[in-house]
């Protein structure tokens, strides 16, 4: 059984199809047989369980980004890069996935009717728990897995995202118990049937949805493209790497889109302190007319004139004002050393990134 949660941690890291996610709570489910286990037994397995799957998933589908993170944006050795995605992968992959199969070993305690909806609340908590969590992120998200289903990502306008992993979580914990009981049709067909009937619904109403927005506005919609200057490693210089993003930007623009966006530091330098960049900025939103929504730093100041360092979102629009929004929670280890009363190692020193302050919406 443990074999095969490690294949359903690895087929839905593979992002092969976003079907796999329906399917990612079955095995977990049925780990526990159709007996009722003693209550050690049931908690040991499920703990191991979730531990198993949350550690391959994240192994999978984190390791590889944070090896190359390690080695381009910290600079570390190959070695030394592996090391740390092991560490962090395993490290959280291993604890959170523990949490989770002990909370659903205690879901399936319930009688089948309410187990089955309480996976996917217990999978939903969770999730919401490891962005509290640190560090602060989503190592297993089922409704980021549906991003290539338009029809389908429409129930977040319902639930949220948490309410659409829990569709996803109950549906495949009702076919892991419809799996279970396959020697039995009169009772093997229901949860199945529940499913199809869920995911039906679900497909129904995104599709409306979206046909409804379309109908309705397409003489309002907003175009938006991004634009990846396909940039290795830092070290460009400010002028440098505006000219690969504007060269970047070109082909985007035969699109006539309303708003180009530069991703996150993208540019090195702060637009409100480097007056050539900004002048560079304002000459291309004036002369191809479009709005420009760059990440770049900030220089701000706290209590008694300190420089803080923020990273932020600047936008750039024909006869506007610049306007900044900061990051409000930078990322742990990354952007901020989290652990105050440790001093961090030499490879992982970096200059300090300062919450933003305020909360609300950049009018582009």
């Amino acid at each position: 059984m443990l074999a095969g949660l490690a294949a359903a941690a690895l087929l839905l890291a593979s992002r092969l199809h976003p079907a796999f996610a329906w399917l990612v709570c079955a095995p977990l489910f049925a780990l526990h047989g159709d007996e009722p286990l003693a209550v050690a037994r049931a908690l040991r397995s499920g703990a191991v369980a979730g531990a198993t799957f949350a550690a391959c998933f994240a192994l999978a589908a984190h390791a590889p980004w944070l090896i190359e993170a390690g080695t381009r944006y910290f600079g570390l050795s190959l070695a030394g890069s592996l090391a740390g995605s092991l560490a962090l992968t395993l490290g959280c992959g291993l604890a959170f996935g523990a949490v989770l199969g002990l909370l659903l070993a205690c879901a399936r305690t319930l009688p089948v009717a309410c187990a089955v909806p309480a996976y996917g609340a217990v999978w939903a908590v969770w999730e919401s728990a490891t962005l509290m969590s640190f560090p602060s992120y989503p190592w297993v998200a089922l409704a980021a897995t549906q991003t290539d289903l338009p029809a389908v990502v429409q129930m977040v306008s319902i639930a949220g995202q948490a309410g659409l992993s829990l569709v996803l979580a109950a549906a495949g914990a009702a076919l892991g118990w419809s799996a279970l009981q396959a020697h039995r049709r009169r009772l093997a067909w229901r949860p199945a049937a529940a499913v199809l009937v869920t995911l039906s619904a679900v497909l129904l109403y995104g599709t409306l949805r979206l046909q409804r927005a379309s109908a309705s506005e397409q003489h309002a919609a907003c175009t938006i493209a991004g634009v990846d200057a396909r940039i290795a490693a830092g070290g460009l210089s400010a002028p440098e790497a505006f000219e690969r993003h504007a060269a970047a930007t070109l082909p985007a623009l035969e699109l006539a889109p309303d708003v180009v966006v530069w991703p996150e530091s993208s540019l090195p330098s702060d637009p409100q302190l480097d007056a050539d960049l900004l002048a560079r900025l304002r000459s291309l939103v004036d002369r191809r007319a479009i709005v420009l929504l760059v990440g770049a730093p900030r220089t701000g100041w706290g209590p008694g004139w300190s420089e803080l360092r923020h990273n932020s979102l600047h936008r750039i629009a024909p006869g506007r004002a610049l306007v900044a929004y900061d990051k409000r929670f930078p990322v742990p280890i990354a952007e901020r050393w989290p652990w105050r009363w440790i001093a961090p190692p030499g490879a992982l020193r970096v200059a300090e990134v300062a919450p933003g302050a305020t909360s609300g919406l950049v009018d582009a």
